[in-house]
């Protein structure tokens, strides 16, 4: 029977998570951000995202634990946590280099090869 690498134990979890117009719209959410890691470099030109969004979160936990199988003492056992702030992610459109065209599959020699390439992209 297999036993568990890393355990986490939660109790009483609250998660609220809200959003108003100032988190809508892809400027207000690269304004955010940027505000939210203003050391990172941002590029100049225009960036296109798959994946865009913002929200305002609240999160509580009355026990958060962390342990590891071979360690008897926790890694983290914490009590009565409060956690607030803006929560953003961003995925960027991958470049045209980075994509693969089709029309290219056919200069691709190993048969093999090609059909692997078609399966995994299907």
């Amino acid at each position: 029977m297999r036993t568990h690498l890393l355990l986490w134990e939660l109790e009483d979890v609250q998660v609220v998570t809200m959003a108003d117009t100032s988190m809508f719209g892809k400027e207000n959410i690269q304004n955010i951000i940027q505000e939210l890691d203003g050391d990172s470099p941002w590029p100049v030109e225009g960036l296109e995202f798959n994946t865009l969004w913002c929200r305002a979160v609240r999160f509580d936990v009355a026990k958060w634990r962390v342990q590891l199988r071979d360690f008897p003492q926790p890694l983290m056992d914490s009590r009565h946590i409060h956690f607030w702030g803006k929560l953003a992610a961003a995925e960027v459109q991958a470049t045209k280099r980075s994509k693969l065209d089709f029309s290219q599959l056919s200069m691709i020699k190993c048969k093999a090869l090609r059909r692997l390439i078609v399966s995994f992209l299907r």
